[in-house]
This record gives C-alpha cells, structure tokens and sequence, in this order.
C-alpha cells in the first residue's frame, strides 16, 4: 500500500523531469526505490505506514551506516 502510494507519487515526478528514472533494489538488502537523474544515483526511499496509522508515538529509522541519531517530525533516525 505505501509502495503503491510512493510510486505513483515519483510517477509524478517523473512526468516533469525527463532525466530522472526510479529504479527496485534487492541484493543482500531490499530498497523500494532509488531515484536516478542522469548519470547520477541521488536518492532512496523506503516506503513504509506511518506511526500514526497505529496510533504509536515511538517509531525508528535505522540505516546500514549508523553514525549518528537525530530527531525528525517524532521519529528517531539512525544515520
């Protein structure tokens, strides 16, 4: 569901950029999707319900680079 909702909103997207291209990931690790413009990878997403939908107040975002921790709109990101 938060899949379909990404994609049609990137669809968007690419309708007003022509040199920008989505793009699926899965190796050792899945990536819903990665946004390319040009020769240039400039993005990834990862699409998910947000906390609200169940009613939590605590959600985390973990990356496979943990650096540091930050805040942003409730949600902890690991990074």
């Amino acid at each position: 569901m938060a899949e379909n909702l990404v994609f049609s909103k990137l669809r968007e997207r690419m309708l007003k950029e022509p040199l920008m291209d989505i793009y699926y990931w899965k190796q050792k690790h899945e990536v819903d999707f990665i946004v390319k413009r040009g020769k240039n990878f400039e993005e990834i997403i990862q699409a998910g319900i947000s906390k609200r939908f169940f009613g939590i107040k605590r959600c985390t975002v973990m990356t496979g680079e943990y650096e540091d921790e930050e805040m942003v709109d409730g949600v902890r990101v690991l990074n």
